[in-house]
């Protein structure tokens, strides 16, 4: 699929790679072994901080007890051997050491590293962190949770290898203490073999900071076949181009319902997004005091009647409809959710339109659905708390999917997009988003884009269908990374955001 540009794993499919890796290449006359992967990883580590971190006078590394450990004890080795200055503090005993790692620990001492224990001061401005990697269990060890916080607290350069200790490198879950994440803050992640898929959603995709991948030399057709995720950035040439002799009534026709009284600018926003992307005709049915104020902002929309008591007589006829955006709670935004879900045609579901689902026992199968929740919409639609979303954020939309039938986006640092058993991580945005509006502009991008690509039939299993919708989540974040790479990131607007999508194309 254009617009992804790179795969991701599980801890279990990583190390299944690796056994795959050394099972084939045992019966050959090769050398390849676990301690020489540590190795490649050692020596990749090093010239990558060399390469991306800053100058330092040393490096503090901290060592845990398996192989994550061994790449730190290589990476003091290999520092020592040039000539760096280099402090590495063993957080815990040697003796408790994996077999590789043992090794690498005794290689490190032989030229000259000497270990200091765990309640050893840092002394140097780049600190590496070979604690845990993907190693973690469940329970940080106190000593760990105060080397966490003697690493947080410094005010040099963090480099985490593989995963910052305290991060689930499946989920991206940490635990808190008081509200505060007992997990590493790293300036840098350096992985290994694979990016980890808990490194790019939630909580973790800032506390990863950077992130590089070492594929230490691994052939491709090691891969093959193992579960992963995708890597989702926005990529224009996805886009559809419109033909020299198109119409309007074929970049599509898209109706979007919402704008209870005291909330019409949310339809203003969507349907602003919807026109902006190439949508042909876009209908606002709302309440008839905002028709006004929409159609001096907007006077390229026309207008759908509602009734006082959210009556529709007639829909019309268009490629999707979009419901929610300012939807609200009451009778009148229920018979509106009510009359677009009984339409059968294609839907996107956004903001109260996802509260109407999450209370009325609707059949949502055998029909294209598409929503767009935060974690707390998520969470009722799941009837769970939004910590518990926010937990492993893959289970939350593979239990979305199944329970309504749907695909969607998870919204959030590192949306997740889930289209049957495909799930897309995005790779844009940031808190500049955290603004009112930024969901009506996302729903009216989704609907315009595919509304406006030319499908014959928009089906969410189909192909071009999938690449559309992701790619839609895909232009909503970067076109917020542009804005804030040129205006900065304090006042950034929903309107702002739809007044630039034209130029992202």
């Amino acid at each position: 699929m254009k617009g992804l540009h790179q795969n991701l794993y599980s801890s279990q499919a990583t190390r299944q790679i690796e056994e795959s890796l050394f099972k084939k290449e045992a019966g050959k006359d090769s050398t390849l072994d676990g301690f020489a992967l540590m190795t490649r990883a050692a020596r990749f580590a090093l010239q990558s901080i060399q390469k991306h971190g800053p100058e330092f006078t040393g490096l503090t590394i901290f060592c845990g007890k398996g192989n994550n450990a061994g790449d730190g004890y290589l990476i003091a080795k290999l520092a020592q051997e040039a000539g760096l200055q280099v402090q590495v503090i063993s957080v815990f005993d040697p003796t408790l050491l994996s077999p590789d790692a043992k090794r690498a620990f005794e290689q490190a001492v032989g030229v000259g590293v000497v270990t200091e224990p765990d309640t050893a001061e840092i002394r140097f401005n780049l600190v590496i962190d070979a604690i845990f990697g993907i190693g973690l269990r469940e329970g940080i060890p106190a000593n760990v949770l105060n080397c966490i916080d003697r690493m947080n607290a410094h005010t040099g350069f963090v480099v985490a290898l593989d995963v910052p200790t305290g991060i689930d490198s499946d989920t991206g879950f940490m635990e808190e203490d008081n509200g505060t994440p007992s997990a590493v803050r790293a300036s840098l992640t350096i992985s290994f073999i694979t990016l980890k898929q808990g490194l790019f959603t939630g909580k973790a995709r800032s506390f990863s900071g950077q992130k590089l991948l070492g594929d230490l030399g691994i052939a491709k057709k090691y891969f093959i076949d193992r579960p992963s995720k995708s890597l989702l950035r926005w990529n224009a040439s996805a886009a559809a181009e419109f033909e020299s002799a198109i119409h309007k009534y074929k970049r599509g026709r898209v109706l979007i319902l919402g704008g209870d009284e005291g909330m019409g600018g949310a339809v203003i926003m969507a349907a602003n997004a919807a026109l902006r992307v190439g949508t042909g005709i876009v209908v606002v049915g709302c309440r008839r005091s905002h028709h006004g104020s929409l159609l001096s902002r907007l006077p390229e929309v026309m207008t759908l009647k509602i009734s006082e008591k959210g009556i529709i007589n007639s829909l019309g006829s268009y490629d999707l409809i979009l419901v929610g955006p300012g939807l609200g709670r009451s009778d009148w935004g229920k018979k509106v959710f009510k009359t677009a879900l009984d339409s059968g045609l294609p839907l996107v579901i956004d903001a109260d339109g996802l509260y109407w689902l999450s209370k009325e026992k609707l059949a949502t199968e055998n029909r294209t659905l598409f929503i767009t929740p935060h974690s707390g919409e998520a969470a009722r639609l799941l009837g769970v708390e939004p910590r518990d979303i926010e937990i492993n954020r893959f289970q939350a939309v593979e239990s979305l999917s199944s329970k309504y039938h749907c695909a969607g986006v998870l919204k959030g640092p590192g949306s997740i997009v889930f289209v049957g058993e495909d799930h897309y991580v995005c790779d844009h945005g940031g808190p500049a988003m955290a603004s009112a509006g930024m969901g009506d502009v996302l729903a009216g991008i989704v609907v315009g884009m595919l509304a406006s690509s030319g499908l014959s039939r928009i089906d969410a299993m189909d192909s071009r269908t999938k690449e559309i919708f992701a790619n839609a989540v895909a232009l909503h974040s970067a076109c917020a990374d542009e804005l804030v790479a040129s205006q900065g990131a304090r006042g950034l607007l929903a309107s702002d955001l739809a007044e630039h999508l034209p130029t992202m194309f």
